[in-house]
C-alpha cells in the first residue's frame, strides 16, 4: 500500500522559562519528517515514528532532546506493508505504547515511559484482530475489537499484570 499524504513534518522543541511572558520561549530542537512522537516520563527523550519511502509510517525513533539528530537511534522498523506504526502513551503516563495496526490485526509492544530504553514488551503476537492496550494500576487492559473480516462479532476486555503482559495471564473482564 502506499500512503498519499505529501505532507512532512517538523517537530519543534522549544522551552519556557518559569514565569516567561508568552512568546519568549526559547527555540532548543528540531526533528524532521515526524508522523507521531510521545515524550518519556522525564521528558528528556521522544519516540517518534518516521514514513518509509512509501510514506508509510514504518520506523521508530529515539531522540534525546537536545543532541543532534544525526544520533537518533533506529528501535523498530515494520516491514509488513500492511502495518502502519505509530507511537503513544496510556492515559496516565505509565506506559509508551508502540502500535502495529493493519485494517483487520494489531500488535502491541508496551515500555515504561520512565525508561524508554528498555526492550518493549509485546503484549500480543499479531492474528488475534485488532486490540488497543491501556493501563490502570499495574494492570493493562486489552480490548479486542470485533471487527467485519472477524469470525467473531464479540468483544472482549481482558486484564494482565503489566509486568506480565501475555495472553496466558490474560483475565476476563468483559465480553459483549
Amino acid at each position: 500500500a502506499v500512503f498519499h499524504a505529501p505532507r512532512r513534518y517538523t517537530l519543534q522543541i522549544f522551552e519556557a522559562p518559569t514565569g516567561a511572558l508568552p512568546g519568549r520561549a526559547q527555540f532548543i530542537d528540531a526533528i524532521v519528517d515526524v508522523w507521531s512522537f510521545e515524550w518519556s516520563a522525564d521528558a528528556n527523550a521522544i519516540l517518534f515514528t518516521r514514513r518509509n519511502d512509501k510514506l508509510r509510517p514504518a520506523e521508530l525513533w529515539l531522540h534525546m532532546v537536545g543532541t543532534p539528530s544525526h544520533l537518533d537511534r533506529l528501535l523498530r522498523v515494520e516491514d509488513d506493508d500492511r502495518y502502519v506504526l505509530n507511537v503513544s502513551k496510556t492515559k496516565d503516563g505509565v506506559l509508551l505504547t508502540i502500535n502495529s495496526h493493519s485494517k483487520t490485526d494489531s500488535e502491541v509492544a508496551i515500555a515504561p515511559a520512565v525508561e524508554p530504553t528498555a526492550t518493549p514488551v509485546v503484549v500480543q503476537s499479531r492474528g488475534i484482530g485488532q486490540y488497543v492496550v491501556e493501563h490502570v494500576r499495574g494492570f493493562v487492559y486489552i480490548l479486542q475489537l470485533a471487527t467485519a473480516e472477524s469470525t467473531s462479532s464479540v468483544c472482549r476486555l481482558v486484564r494482565a499484570p503489566a509486568t506480565h503482559p501475555g495472553p496466558s495471564h490474560w483475565q476476563t473482564v468483559f465480553t459483549s
